[in-house]
């Protein structure tokens, strides 16, 4: 259970973890699949001067439970727009992680967005990765290298003590996050899309990933920035970089954008100072496997491939 502000967004409650370090810039968290708000903690055991906004997106553990087939990008997209409209500092800097490279840029039409910070986001070098073709038979389970993947998921099923069941079910129909993979990553002309956009906002982004990030590829990441002509930083080690390394992202987020302390007349947020306690909905469920898990899951499955 965890204590939050909140935005109402027709009959849900947006959950929101704020912290108001009265400064004239805001960083906007937004987390990726099988995550929350939580994803960002880690770095605020270290010193920043910066306000944080932590959103939960449709899916996270705090997100009231929805049918997962109504989980997509517009949505979130809506989600996180409403929630950015009630910030009220000077300056906002986004913050993305995973999946949430695919709404990022749909946030940057507000004029205080001022940088765009992608941490081992979405793009379309995913598709050069092999784990985009592991991702591809745990969505459509329908050939042979399927399962070479079922194998793996049911060897690292009992080594984790998950059932080989609860894992396949996370990316099944009934998952959460079936959707948004089979209609979105997995679909040529949103990776297209997406390249796109990463073109077109080249100048406000700053790129970061982990070292063997087996979920979105490290080297592809890099190779990918320097397409753009862009430098990429390697902060920690995986797939979750403020995970694995807080200090250091800690750091590196600090240095991104300077903070200055806004005058005291000036809001942080337009909301109610309401707080309410936010339970894990998913909790003894199979919807959300902890990150290594996911990771092992793929990195095993690469190793399969000739």
């Amino acid at each position: 259970m965890t204590k939050m502000n909140y935005v109402k967004q027709d009959d849900y409650l947006i959950p929101i973890y704020t912290v108001d370090k009265k400064s004239n810039t805001t960083y906007f968290f937004l987390h990726g699949l099988n995550s929350s708000s939580d994803f960002m903690l880690p770095i605020l055991k270290y010193e920043h001067h910066y306000n944080v906004v932590a959103i939960n997106l449709p899916g996270s553990k705090y997100f009231k439970k929805v049918d997962p087939e109504q989980i997509s990008i517009e949505w979130w997209i809506k989600v996180a727009n409403q929630v950015l409209e009630k910030i009220k500092t000077k300056n906002i800097v986004i913050v993305a992680h995973s999946m949430s490279g695919g709404i990022a840029f749909k946030l940057a039409k507000n004029p205080k967005v001022k940088k765009i910070i992608m941490v081992s986001t979405i793009n379309p070098s995913i598709r050069e990765n092999k784990s985009y073709y592991v991702l591809k038979s745990l969505i459509s389970p329908n050939n042979t290298f399927s399962k070479i993947v079922g194998k793996t998921i049911e060897l690292i099923g009992g080594q984790m003590k998950y059932k080989t069941s609860s894992l396949i079910n996370s990316f099944s129909k009934k998952g959460l996050w079936h959707n948004l993979l089979k209609n979105y990553v997995l679909k040529e002309e949103f990776l297209d899309n997406l390249g796109q956009e990463y073109k077109n906002h080249k100048e406000v982004l700053s790129l970061v990933i982990g070292d063997n990030d087996a979920v979105i590829g490290t080297n592809s990441f890099v190779n990918f920035g320097k397409s753009l002509g862009l430098e990429c930083s390697i902060i920690g080690i995986g797939h979750s970089p403020i995970k694995s390394a807080p200090k250091e992202m800690s750091l590196f987020l600090n240095d991104q954008w300077k903070s200055k302390k806004r005058h005291f007349w000036n809001r942080f947020m337009k909301i109610p100072k309401d707080y309410k306690e936010f339970i894990n909905n998913y909790e003894g469920t199979s919807f959300h496997i902890p990150d290594e898990t996911f990771e092992q899951i793929i990195d095993d499955a690469k190793k399969n491939i000739n």
